[in-house]
């Protein structure tokens, strides 16, 4: 029986399925790392946006905001091929001061430069059409609040 074994392993077809075997193997581990990574990744990114998001509702008091909502729905529409479609967004917070409310984007990263970037010139611009309110942009590393609205709706 041994034999058997050691002749079809030694065999061009051992050797392939042998192969094939280990390929399949290492596909198998690099995905379940792939995996493992990309949790791993994830959670810390959501406990350093839990993190930025406490710091931020600080700030926030400590500047006289009145925190109204945290993460509220704001839901929106878009006309596509003449058809009403609705969609939500959903700031970081409604703030309101001095009779004010506010749309609020929280940062943990960069500066309060990072309305310079498309990606967050886009969100940014998202919750003021939707909201129909100015949004602020807070970056918790600088811990710096920057006011942006359209210039025909200050």
């Amino acid at each position: 029986m041994l034999d058997s074994i050691h002749l079809f392993i030694a065999s061009s077809y051992g050797l392939i399925t042998i192969w094939l075997l280990g390929v399949l193997a290492g596909i198998i581990i690099l995905h379940q790392l792939g995996r493992f990574w990309s949790t791993r990744r994830g959670r810390k990114f959501r406990r350093r946006g839990k993190r930025a998001e406490k710091m931020a509702a600080k700030i926030l008091k400590k500047q006289g905001y009145t925190i109204l909502e945290k993460e509220p729905t704001i839901i929106s529409r878009l006309q596509v091929n003449g058809v009403d479609r609705r969609f939500e967004v959903t700031p970081d917070f409604l703030v309101t001061k001095n009779g004010l409310d506010y749309t609020v984007e929280v940062k943990s990263h960069g500066s309060h430069e990072l309305i310079n970037q498309a990606h967050i010139r886009r969100q940014i611009v998202e919750y003021i059409r939707a909201a129909q309110l100015p949004c602020i942009l807070l970056t918790t590393r600088d811990k710096v609040l920057t006011h942006i609205s359209f210039p025909d709706e200050t």
